[in-house]
Formats: C-alpha cells, sequence, structure tokens
C-alpha cells in the first residue's frame, strides 16, 4: 500500500510538470531545476530510447544520508535501467530538490555505460530533501531523502558499506584491494545493488584509486556493470545500482577484478528461482549470523535449507530446538543462549526421526553483559593544578572496543596496556572547580557502559610566588617572599636548590608555610640556583617561583639612623684576628680608617657623628696579627637622615658614685636614640622584684634603704615608641649603714612613677 502511495504521489509530481520539463516556469512549486552538462564514463553509451527506461528499476542512490549545512556536498548518483535490468546509457537526466534553497548541480548528467548519472546536492539551512531524477518527463520511482544538519561537533559521513576483504585475502603484492558489498542470497532475474571499495595495504579506503574495475560471473546470462574507471570524485568507494542481475539459480560467483596492481576479490551468491527457493540446496547453510561473529542479544538463526523441511538446531553439539524452512527454503529461527562461546549447526530432519545432511558450524560469542569499571587511577591524583597533564588509567574487562573517559568539555579515547584491561591516556586540567569525571565502556559485543560519575576531580589554580628575595650571607641565602594571593592551601614550601639551573638536587622542605628561610652550609663564592614551591595538605607540590640565583659570600648590613650608622656583619674566616674600617664620601676614596676593638668577635659597629643627608661609604676588611687584610668583606653606603632614631649597640656602663653626704647615687653612660631609662630594684642578683621606675636622666639616687641590707640595681634604655631595649646593664649591689625603719625615701623618688611589681625588665 505505501508503495502505490509513493507511486502515485510521484505520478501527481510528473502531472504538475511537461513532458521535457525545459523551462522554470514548468518546474512544480519549491523545486530547483539544474540544467545538464557531459558525460562521464570510459566508453559510448549504446543507443536506447527514453520511453524503454524502466522507472521502477532504475534508482536514485546518494552517498551521504546525513549533510551538513555549508560543509561540501553531497554525492547523488541516478543509474537507469530497462524493463530488462539492463544499463540505460547516453540518456539526459535531470534532477530536482523538493527545497527551492538546495544547490543542485548537474556533474555528469548523461547516462554512462553503466546507465549512471552524477549529480551533487549543498544545502543552506536545515531540513529535509527529497530528491526526484527525470528523464524524458518520467520520475524516478525512487525518491531518497537527504537529513541536512548544522554541524555541532557530530560526525557525518557515507551510510555505504565496503565490507573489508578477510586478512588471508590481501597480497603483499598488490598496492590495493578490492572490498565486495554484495547480498548473500538474491533472487534470479532481480537486478541487486554492489558496492565496491579500494583498499590501499593498510586496510584504509584508498580515496585516490583513479584505476579500472570489471566484473567476471559464473553465471554467463547475469547482467554485469560495464567495465569502470574510478574518477576522483568516487573517493574510492562506487555503488553500481541495480546493477548485477543473476539468472542462473544455485551458487554463482561474482569476481571483480582490475590491473596488476590490484588485487581481485571472488564472492559466492546463492541464486534462488524467481519467486521460489533456492534451486540445488540440500545442505543447510547458515546465512546469520556469521561465523566469529561477537553479539550482545538473543540470536536470529537465519539460512538457506531444502523446501519445506523440518530442521534441527544443534548448540554446542547437542540438540537445541526444532525449526522448519518455508517454500522458498529460507529458515529464521530466534534462539536464547547463555553468555559465552557457542557452536552452533543446522540439520535436515528425515521423516524417521534421523538427522540428514547438517550445515557447516558458525561459532558465536555471546555476551550480554554491560562493561563495568573496576577502579580508576589518576597519577598524580583527584587534586590536580589547572593545565597539568595527568595520566588516567581505567581498569575493566579486557579487549573492550573502546574506553571514553571525559572531564569537562575534554574527551580522552583511552588504550589498552601491556596490562590487559588496564585502559591509559593523559588529559589536560580544565578549568578551576570540581569535576565529575564520566567513563563510556564498549565491549566487542556492542555492550555499551555509562557511569556519569566514575570519580570526582578537583582543579585548584596554580600557586605563584612573583618573586623570592634572596640576601647573600657568610655561609649561606637568605630567602624572603610575599605570601601568593591564592594560599590558604599551601601548608609548607619547598625550596629546590643546586649548582647549575638544570640540576636542583638539593631539597629543604619548610617546617610550615613562613615565607622567610634561609639555606646555609653554602660555600661563599658559589653561584646557586633556587627555586620555590608550595606543597599542599598531601604533600604534592602546586606551582611556585621562577628559578633564580644568589652568590653566598660574607657581607656588610648598614642600618641609618640619625646622625649615625650601625654596621653588622657575619664571617667564618678564622685567619681574621681583626677588623679594619675604612669609610668616607666616596667609593673607593676613605678619609677616615680605624682598628676596630675586640678582635674577630666583633660583628657590628657604630659610626657617630655623620652629616644627616650624606652618603657614607663604608670598607671592611679582615686582617690578620700583623695587619695584612687576609678578608675583603666588601663596601657598603648608608644615608643617615634625621629622625631616624635606632636603637644603639652600645651597652650600658652603670656605676655607683657617693654624694656629698655619702649617700649612693647610680649613674650611667648616655646611650644614643635612647629618650629614657628604665631602673630595676631587687634583693637578688638578676631578679629585680622591687621596683622599677622610668627617668629621663643617666643618674640615680635610690632611698629609704634599709642599712644592712644588700639592693641589686640594673638600667636600660628606652627608645621611641616605649621601645625598650632587651639588654640591661651590668648589675650594681648598694649597701647602706644605718637603718631606716621604713622605704619612705624610696616610695617618695617613685611617686608618679609607672611601678610593675615582680616583673622583669622586657621590651
Amino acid at each position: 500500500m505505501k508503495t502505490k502511495m509513493f507511486a502515485t504521489a510521484l505520478s501527481l509530481v510528473c502531472l504538475l510538470c511537461s513532458a521535457n520539463f525545459a523551462s522554470a516556469s514548468q518546474i512544480p512549486a519549491g523545486y530547483v531545476l539544474v540544467p545538464a552538462e557531459a558525460f562521464f564514463g570510459n566508453e559510448s553509451p549504446d543507443a536506447i530510447l527514453a520511453a524503454d527506461v524502466s522507472t521502477a528499476k532504475s534508482s536514485v542512490r546518494v552517498n551521504d544520508e546525513i549533510g551538513y549545512v555549508g560543509e561540501d556536498y553531497s554525492l547523488v548518483t541516478v543509474t537507469l535501467r530497462d524493463n530488462s535490468g539492463r544499463p540505460a546509457g547516453g540518456l539526459d537526466v535531470s534532477l530536482i530538490s523538493s527545497r527551492a534553497t538546495d544547490s543542485v548541480e548537474a556533474i555528469n548528467p548523461i547516462s554512462n555505460s553503466n546507465g549512471e548519472a552524477l549529480f551533487r546536492i549543498a544545502a543552506a539551512e536545515e531540513g529535509v530533501s527529497a530528491l526526484t531524477a527525470i528523464v524524458d518527463g518520467q520520475a524516478i520511482l525512487e525518491r531518497p531523502r537527504i537529513v541536512f544538519l548544522s554541524k555541532a561537533g557530530g560526525i557525518g559521513g557515507s551510510l555505504l558499506r565496503a565490507e573489508l576483504p578477510a586478512e588471508n585475502d590481501v597480497s603483499d603484492v598488490f598496492t590495493n584491494q578490492v572490498a565486495i558489498s554484495f547480498p548473500d542470497t538474491v533472487e534470479a532475474d532481480t537486478p541487486t545493488d554492489i558496492t565496491i571499495t579500494i583498499h590501499d595495504p593498510d586496510g584504509e579506503v584508498a580515496e585516490d584509486f583513479l584505476g579500472t574495475v570489471e566484473f567476471v560471473s559464473s553465471d554467463g546470462l547475469a547482467i554485469l556493470p560495464h567495465e569502470y574507471v574510478f574518477v576522483e570524485l568516487d573517493r574510492g568507494t562506487h555503488t553500481f545500482a541495480n546493477a548485477v542481475t543473476f539468472a542462473t539459480p544455485g551458487l554463482q560467483t561474482l569476481t571483480v577484478s582490475g590491473d596488476a596492481s590490484l588485487g581481485s576479490q571472488e564472492i559466492t551468491v546463492s541464486v534462488g528461482e524467481e519467486g521460489g527457493g533456492i534451486a540445488g540446496i540440500e545442505t543447510p547453510v547458515i546465512t546469520s549470523p556469521a561465523d566469529g561473529a561477537v553479539l550482545n542479544e538473543a540470536i536470529s538463526l537465519a539460512g538457506l535449507a531444502p523446501s519445506n523441511s523440518n530442521l534441527v538446531v544443534f548448540v554446542d553439539g547437542q540438540f537445541f530446538q526444532n525449526t522448519e524452512s518455508d517454500f522458498e527454503g529460507s529458515f529464521l529461527k530466534e534462539i536464547a543462549l547463555t553468555d559465552g562461546r557457542h557452536e552452533i549447526t543446522v540439520g535436515v530432519l528425515r521423516d524417521d526421526g534421523s538427522v540428514g545432511a547438517v550445515s557447516e558450524a558458525t561459532n558465536i560469542n555471546l555476551d550480554q553483559s554491560t562493561p563495568f569499571v573496576e577502579s580508576i587511577v589518576l597519577d598524580p591524583g583527584n587534586r590536580i593544578v589547572v593545565g597539568e597533564t595527568t595520566q588516567v588509567a581505567v581498569e575493566s574487562e579486557p579487549e573492550l572496543k573502546s574506553v571514553l573517559f571525559r572531564i569537562g568539555d575534554e574527551s580522552v579515547d583511552l588504550v589498552e596496556s601491556v596490562d590487559l584491561g588496564t585502559y591509559v591516556g593523559e588529559f589536560t586540567a580544565p578549568a578551576e572547580g570540581t569535576y565529575f569525571a564520566e567513563v563510556e565502556l564498549e565491549d566487542a559485543a556492542g555492550n555499551i557502559g555509562e557511569y556519569p560519575e566514575a570519580t570526582s576531580i578537583l582543579v585548584i589554580s596554580a600557586i605563584t610566588i612573583n618573586e623570592v628575595k634572596p640576601t647573600s650571607r657568610d655561609g649561606r641565602i637568605d630567602l624572603r617572599w610575599d605570601p601568593p594571593t591564592n594560599s590558604d592551601s599551601v601548608v609548607n614550601y619547598e625550596i629546590l636548590y643546586g649548582r647549575s639551573e638544570s640540576s636542583l638536587d638539593n631539597k629543604f622542605t619548610t617546617s610550615d608555610n613562613r615565607t622567610a628561610w634561609f639555606i646555609d652550609e653554602l660555600n661563599n663564592g658559589t653561584t646557586y640556583f633556587f627555586k620555590v614551591v608550595s606543597l599542599d595538605a598531601y604533600g604534592k607540590q602546586n606551582g611556585g617561583s621562577e628559578v633564580f640565583s644568589a652568590t653566598p659570600a660574607t657581607s656588610l648590613v648598614t642600618t641609618n639612623c640619625d646622625s649615625r650608622v650601625i654596621l653588622k656583619w657575619s664571617n667564618k674566616n678564622s685567619s681574621i684576628a681583626n677588623y679594619r674600617l675604612d669609610y668616607g664620601v666616596a667609593s673607593g676614596d676613605y678619609a677616615e680608617s680605624r682598628l676596630l676593638p675586640d678582635g674577630s668577635s666583633r660583628a657590628e659597629w657604630e659610626i657617630r657623628d655623620l652629616v644627616n643627608g650624606t652618603e657614607y661609604f663604608f670598607a671592611l676588611r679582615g686582617v690578620d696579627d700583623f695587619g695584612s687584610v687576609v678578608a675583603d668583606l666588601g663596601e657598603t653606603s648608608a644615608t643617615p637622615q634625621a629622625g631616624l632614631f635606632c636603637e644603639s649597640s652600645d651597652s650600658i656602663q652603670l656605676f655607683q658614685r657617693q654624694d656629698a653626704d655619702g649617700d649612693p647615687v647610680l649613674m650611667w653612660n648616655a646611650i644614643p636614640g635612647a629618650t629614657s631609662y628604665r631602673v630595676y630594684a631587687g634583693t637578688q642578683p638578676n631578679t629585680y622584684d622591687l621596683a622599677t621606675v622610668e627617668v629621663t636622666s643617666t643618674a640615680f639616687r635610690p632611698g629609704g634603704l634599709l642599712a644592712n641590707t644588700g639592693y641589686y640595681f640594673a638600667v636600660s634604655a628606652v627608645f621611641p615608641g616605649s621601645h625598650s631595649s632587651a639588654n640591661l646593664s651590668n648589675a650594681v649591689r648598694v649597701e647602706v649603714g644605718p637603718a631606716e625603719i621604713l622605704l619612705i625615701a624610696i616610695l617618695t623618688a617613685l611617686a608618679g612613677s609607672y611601678l610593675w611589681r615582680r616583673k622583669l625588665a622586657r621590651g
């Protein structure tokens, strides 16, 4: 009924058109007619009248049933046949589309010796295009459709299938090999499509093949395609529509060959009587499933046998089911088996219950189980850094057809490693965030296992340490850097260092996430290379600094103060007996020079009475007992500034005197920069728990002391901001004669002062 309705619809289309479709005004609304251009083929077609063309046996075939808007084009082949199925060459063919927006171009509109005319169609918008071929006013009944889509990551391509030749059919001496796609069983006198595909030695389609193929059959009465020369548009595959018609029932061979560089291919076809069963069949033949097939569902067992026969199905050598063939000799039986490998045969059941002829066995592997993920391992782990390359390994069953790993917008096809069942690959970490990685498994039987949340992955941004500031010291390098802005996940740091930029062989791991550390036990004068990297709670590196260099050396450190400069240094040279300091207002031109006291034990010196705002240059050298220079600690500069108060390196020397009345008075030297002094009193050495008083002078008169009792005093300097020096002066013991009952005098002296009880002096 559908065929009749379709033919009627096409007849209506033809009624709307004139006999020759010569002008645009005669084309039905919504159709586009492109005029024919040139004949193609390797020989001139035989003359044939258009009236002899069979609209039923002729065909219209498309290479792509799915096309893409604005991308390339789809090829359309119109094949003309007469009522006997023979090619109709030399006829003018037109092709029209159901959509006016489509572009239809005639490449070879005159049918060649195989009855073929060639067109191509491109679409400007999405939709379905129905194609109609016209020959001298007649519409070919076959009217295929092409679905045009807007490309969005899908994969298009031809739906034609060319069966690959078996491995033992390929010979190394051939440059290319023929593959034939043709039914195993056909009826006599029935035109049938045949597709020829040319494969290169690697098994890929030889899209550049431009050679010749020819057809030979054991059926001397068969209608076969003419010798054909492949053209560039074929791209290695050509379908001859309704091109093969066998005339003699039985098993027939069809051979396709070419020149010496092309390996030929032969197939065997079962040809049945027209409208009847297969002639000459005595032994059952299983046509489906194919031997060696891997299946994932109930098996449809099909084949050929003597007409109207009772049949018996054997599985793995054991009786399984009965079935029967129809009057055409075909049989079809659904059989349900357990998963695994099985051997299936079909035998003819005689009237006496015995089994006659038995088919050759077909072996199948039934697998209805969905593959599943056993484990996923990520290296370096499930916590990764943006842009980091991560290795992934998925464990599942061996020999899967495909394993797809997807994170974000990135998909990775994993390949099976030498460890069967382990599939590996790598991906680049996407933008920061939490992801669920998806895994899709497909086995050889086509079972698909989808795991949208196979594992969770946390992607974090890389820690960036913009700048590390190295400071050279004697035998060590001090390192300081600003905390990175995204340092919440930093637990500690790893400092890598070595003697070349490419060999950071040494490593120091900090105990916490402070950003100031040093590397010691280095050689002075040797350049070292460093890199600071951050570590998270799992000990995993997450970004860091660039590689930088520094050279340890003895060094001078200056502190600018009001009218003075404090120098500090460090040195491990055991040959130094004393230090000599030279300084002046010009580099290398020193007006002052002095030998510093305390020998090699000194590590700082204060230069006073300098002019604020003037830059001074200081050079420090180590000398031996004879005054010869044995170490040069280098030159540095400093500029004293008014208002810059620094804690002096001078120590307070405390001593006691007696006034005119014989009472004790404490006195000490002034400390530059100090704004006041604190006096500490106690009854035990170094335990000043009696009183603390702050004074602005450099003398203090204790009063109210008990007779015959020893008191201990010490003094510290106070600098701007109420910062008290942590260094106390030497302790002085004071003892008076006549007793005073109460400490009235000392309490009076302390009036108005801040009193701390039982508290040691501290900054």
